[in-house]
């Protein structure tokens, strides 16, 4: 008869152990030295963590997106009629070139028009717009539902969601993400129920 042993998760900055969370993929902070982890599998794995101060309200707690800074690369873009690709991310009449773009993706488990909602809101907000929240409360923090890994397997439909959204007909567009760095971001909302508010 084999025995399951049960291991404690332990903080990979200090030992200190970390709090369990539920489902398979889970976001923990040590409450010793800080560190946040991702835990995939079981493994506790140290992201980098950006909290954001609220434009107005009272937040009750954060909500965990994955912050993505990429380089997205416009190779070829064909389409009838007048149109600008990624509108507001790209300069005006631009067809082709690069750009450095900052994505944010929900962590939380949402619905296909609420994913596409937040992760649109959150690319018009940009790295400009957005302010650290230093010190931030102790606010608790939403479920993590989607793993790093996953999200940035999301980066791509993100944009053709923008450019679904274009006015002009598409007809040809090749274009590729490089991710250049990835962090955790937490992002301070008030939830009630199914009901969230992002207050960035």
């Amino acid at each position: 008869m084999s025995r399951i042993r049960l291991v404690p998760l332990q903080c990979p900055g200090c030992n200190h152990p970390l709090a369990a969370g539920v489902g398979e993929h889970l976001l923990a902070t040590c409450d010793d030295c800080g560190t946040t982890c991702e835990v995939v599998r079981g493994v506790p794995m140290p992201r980098e963590r950006t909290i954001y101060r609220p434009r107005s309200g009272s937040p009750t707690e954060f909500v965990p997106f994955w912050r993505f800074d990429t380089r997205v690369d416009i190779r070829r873009r064909e389409a009838a009629g007048m149109g600008q690709l990624f509108k507001d991310l790209f300069r005006p009449g631009q067809d082709e070139g690069q750009a450095e773009i900052r994505f944010f993706v929900p962590a939380l488990e949402v619905d296909l028009e609420a994913f596409q909602s937040l992760s649109l809101k959150m690319l018009r907000r940009g790295k400009d717009i957005l302010e650290l929240w230093e010190p931030a409360p102790a606010l608790p923090i939403h479920p993590t539902a989607m793993s790093m890994d996953e999200a940035s397997r999301t980066l791509e439909f993100i944009l053709l969601t923008i450019e679904a959204h274009q006015p002009d007909m598409l007809v040809q567009l090749d274009f590729s993400v490089d991710i250049l760095a990835s962090g955790v971001a937490l992002l301070p909302a008030t939830v009630t129920g199914k009901n969230l508010q992002l207050l960035v």
